[in-house]
């Protein structure tokens, strides 16, 4: 199922590496997750999800929680799966002191700290966008998931 057959209110589930995945990775995360999502259900019922790469970086589930709840179980058994797929292709996929941003059409990740020094130097530009890996839902995630940096949970903790 794609993501776009999902309601707006679905649940939503980012995760990023630091550096982009390679053609063969990102087709093999695709095969990976279709067989992921064939077996994952909450108590015997199947749920109604996708998981979607997107920008050759971020691993994006998408939950139909109208269809079926996610319960601590199946939650656990997601990211059993994002664990082993760090594993497997040897990626750094939860780590959320790095922020990813994009500036001059390219994406870039760097930690936490980094980014407030690139910020005051005006390394970062000021129109550059910040992936909001803390969007809720679909439609939060279609329509704010890059927003500038005073959006950002950074610019409120740094307040």
């Amino acid at each position: 199922m794609e993501y776009t057959e999902l309601p707006d209110d679905a649940r939503v589930w980012v995760y990023q590496s630091e550096q982009e995945f390679s053609e063969d990775i990102s087709r093999e995360i695709d095969l990976r997750a279709k067989t992921f999502l064939s077996s994952w259900a909450t108590h015997g019922t199947p749920l109604k999800a996708s998981i979607e790469v997107f920008h050759k970086r971020f691993i994006v589930i998408f939950l139909d929680e109208n269809h079926a709840s996610a319960s601590g179980c199946s939650i656990d058994k997601s990211v059993h799966f994002i664990k082993s797929l760090e594993q497997k292709f040897n990626l750094k996929l939860m780590n959320r002191l790095v922020v990813t941003y994009l500036q001059d059409d390219q994406i870039h990740a760097d930690h936490f700290q980094d980014i407030v020094k690139k910020l005051e130097s005006g390394e970062i530009s000021s129109n550059a966008l910040f992936f909001n890996n803390l969007v809720e839902n679909k439609k939060a995630f279609i329509d704010a998931w890059k927003v500038p940096f005073d959006q950002t949970w950074m610019a409120s903790s740094l307040a």
